[in-house]
């Protein structure tokens, strides 16, 4: 019939004929021939036989014989396509009569992605209740309505009592729980019946049969059943992790409380930068480091070392580690505030089960006041308290600075023309000399915050050969050779000046009989090519400063270590080893790199290598001082504890129009405040005493008036990194020594902002 022919011919599923007694194909549709691989000629050369694995074959034969008339199911079979690939189909075929012969028509069905699905869901059911077994839980539910309770079947593997001693109802539930847990329970249960919460979580213990003490844990979420509401979850035996736990508790208590520092360690890699890392350390490498325990989680212990650090003992250490062995060792570590701290150490490994070393335990004391006295008498010490005093110093001399400088300002322009006003115009340019020479100081004594901007380089190093002159002997000549059409960069004008000092003092000390020093300056584009030679330095164009000179040179060893931190070859007391170290860090921060050449009597080049700015034709504009009107009247809050300076301060606020109310510290000049509702402009020193510093005081004072601005005022640049840590980039800081037109600058950029 042609209908039923076509219909076979053009079935979806692969369907054939074949002959019950040679098992030959009789005919096949295009399904079968695109399913299997075979063309039809191929199958009509074929047996059902052939697309069976050998081993299925016996099986094939004994279900044949059972063929009887209709339709049979016969089930899933493994078939194999022409590819040698392996499928599951099922079976369904009729016994039919095809050209006179006793035939049965099939259709297969490939159900090989369901037999895999099943295969993995019966893995996964067996790694399930493994799991369930060895971790010791199960399903739970109970009935929000009847409070019965469903138990796991293995609910005995889990508590060790058997199924029919823990009842299926809630109430009789509750007496199996410990005395102290019952009361708990119920009324927590009964609350999360009466909420709104979809979730409950319980752990309580039983008391098993033996007396025996059992924590179990479980979590459940409320769903709807044919039967109504149920709470379904999960419950677990947690004993040994609520023992282990308290045990642990113990420890952690136990090692939280000891004053000396534990810290622990990976095994290894002992030679890796990064390792080998911690996983521990208590309470007491808090309270002595400063570091919190999230900061030191991971990192080598190395990140505690710095430049007095000592090399010897970290060897020593080494070795005896890598060895497998205790060893104890006192070490300079540093706290995260940069403070040497002394440690009296002691390391031991630790192996699992005397086998395989995994850990190293480091038992860590504080000895810094022990060793204090020594360190006083090191080099680090000193630089250390060196950096302190001119800091210190520096403060106080900028406050009499702002008084000098003001004061001689104001003569200055008061005065008529004539010697009283020729002396008034040497005191201010003195009291400038004097505020540039305090600003170089503390650039020397401490690390500032950069404040680029764009600049020919050109012009920088002009500006400075009076200066290199002056500092160099007669012995030294200095040669400029200067790009004509150099790009502009964005420079820090203080470091540059202090990083090319720097190297040409340490040229004359390697000039030590006299010499040549060449400075060049030179656009450079970094390629690919010339980046793999300066692994740090990025591909793009560059300004380049070369500092070379023709003295004694340096060794190989010496040169690889020229910009670490304290490195030096000069004889104690001379050199501090931080000159080339803070060149090299400052024009890293700018974002450039540094190369050195030297060899023995071959002289030196220092490189620095400066980003260009995008626009190679930009000039270097300075900014011009905008014309304004006077000063609105205004009444401005004065926190000032020098009481020259407040003086002072007064004088100039009152020659602008304005009022000044003063106080001395931070509790008067809150009292003030409440004293003067009209006040619109808070001036405060930094630093002062009474328990208040200037950021303090602005936010007390704008917690109660949030529309009085702020101006801070110090004498002291170390104060601005401590201004920008506590509040944001936007501060109106004006530094001593200033002028008047400073001030007024200042002031209306603390009108023209917006209230905080």
């Amino acid at each position: 019939m042609p209908v039923l022919d076509a219909f076979f011919r053009n079935h979806p599923e692969p369907m054939w004929v074949y002959d019950l007694e040679s098992l030959s194909f009789l005919a096949v549709n295009h399904a079968a021939i695109t399913h299997y691989g075979y063309s039809e000629a191929e199958f009509l050369r074929m047996t059902i036989a052939d697309i069976r694995p050998k081993e299925d074959i016996r099986n094939l034969m004994e279900n044949i014989a059972k063929v009887a008339g209709g339709r049979d199911e016969a089930g899933i079979w493994r078939h194999v396509k022409k590819s040698g690939e392996l499928i599951h189909v099922r079976i369904t075929s009729y016994e039919t009569i095809y050209e006179g012969r006793r035939a049965e028509i099939v259709s297969a069905t490939d159900v090989s992605d369901l037999v895999r699905a099943k295969m993995r869901l019966q893995d996964q059911d067996a790694a399930l209740r493994t799991a369930q077994s060895l971790l010791k839980v199960g399903p739970w539910k109970i009935d929000c309505e009847t409070r019965r309770i469903s138990w796991p079947d293995d609910i005995e593997s889990i508590t060790g009592m058997r199924a029919e001693d823990i009842p299926q109802d809630f109430d009789a539930f509750i007496p199996l729980l410990h005395p102290d847990d019952r009361s708990r329970e119920v009324t927590a249960f009964e609350n999360f019946l009466n909420s709104d919460n979809d979730q409950y979580e319980f752990q309580y213990r039983i008391i098993g049969p033996d007396g025996e003490i059992i924590h179990l844990r479980g979590k459940g979420q409320v769903v709807e059943t044919a039967n109504g509401r149920a709470l379904t979850g999960i419950i677990q035996n947690v004993t040994e992790m609520v023992e282990q736990s308290s045990q642990m508790w113990l420890l952690s208590e136990c090692m939280s409380r000891v004053n000396d520092i534990i810290l622990i360690t990976e095994a290894g890699p002992i030679d890796d930068p990064d390792g080998p890392r911690i996983v521990f350390v208590n309470e007491a490498f808090e309270r002595k480091t400063g570091y919190s325990i999230e900061e030191a989680i991971g990192k080598t212990p190395r990140f505690l070392q710095g430049a007095e650090t000592q090399r010897t003992e970290l060897d020593r250490i080494r070795n005896a580690i890598a060895a497998r062995q205790p060893v104890q060792a006192q070490l300079i570590n540093y706290t995260k505030q940069g403070t040497p701290l002394w440690l009296e150490v002691d390391i031991v490994p630790v192996a699992i089960g005397g086998g395989e070393f995994t850990h190293f335990i480091a038992i860590e004391r504080d000895i810094t006041e022990r060793k204090g006295l020594e360190n006083r008498l090191r080099e680090s010490e000193r630089l250390e308290s060196l950096g302190q005093l001119t800091g210190g110093i520096a403060h106080d001399f900028n406050n009499l600075l702002t008084v000098v400088l003001g004061n001689s300002e104001s003569l200055y322009n008061r005065l008529p023309d004539g010697p009283l006003r020729e002396m008034a115009s040497l005191s201010l340019a003195a009291s400038r000399r004097g505020s540039d020479l305090v600003m170089r100081l503390l650039a020397f004594a401490r690390r500032q915050a950069l404040a680029p901007a764009p600049a020919n380089l050109n012009e920088w190093l002009e500006d400075n050969l009076p200066l290199l002159r002056h500092s160099l002997p007669e012995s030294i000549s200095i040669d400029l050779d200067l790009h004509p059409d150099i790009g502009i960069a964005a420079v820090d004008r203080s470091q540059f000046d202090t990083a090319l000092l720097n190297l040409c003092l340490n040229a004359k000390d390697a000039m030590a009989n006299g010499g040549q020093l060449h400075i060049q300056t030179k656009n450079v584009d970094v390629d690919d090519s010339f980046a793999e030679t300066m692994p740090e330095i990025e591909p793009g164009a560059y300004v380049m400063v070369a500092v070379r000179d023709n003295g004694s040179g340096m060794a190989p060893e010496v040169r690889d270590r020229a910009f670490e931190p304290f490195f030096t070859t000069k004889n104690a007391g001379v050199g501090s080893g931080l000159g080339l170290s803070m060149v090299y860090g400052f024009v890293r921060q700018s974002g450039g790199d540094v190369a050195i050449h030297s060899d023995p009597g071959q002289g030196t080049t220092v490189r620095l290598f400066f980003p260009q700015s995008a626009d190679r034709t930009a000039k270097v504009v300075k900014p011009a001082r905008r014309e304004r009107a006077a000063l609105p009247e205004l009444k401005v809050l004065v926190v000032e504890d020098n009481e020259f300076v407040m003086a002072h301060v007064k004088r100039l606020m009152n020659d602008l129009g304005m009022k000044v109310v003063a106080a001395a510290n931070g509790p008067e000049a809150l009292e003030q405040l409440s004293r003067h509702p009209d006040i619109s402009l808070l001036f405060t020193d930094v630093v002062l005493p009474g328990g208040m510093d200037g950021v303090q005081i602005s936010e007390a004072v704008r917690a109660v008036r949030p529309e009085v601005r702020t101006i801070y005022t110090t004498g002291y640049t170390e104060n601005a990194t401590i201004l920008s840590e506590k509040v944001d980039d936007k501060i109106l800081l004006l530094g001593k020594p200033y002028r008047k037109q400073d001030l007024v600058e200042k002031i209306w950029a603390a009108l023209e902002r917006r209230p905080a």
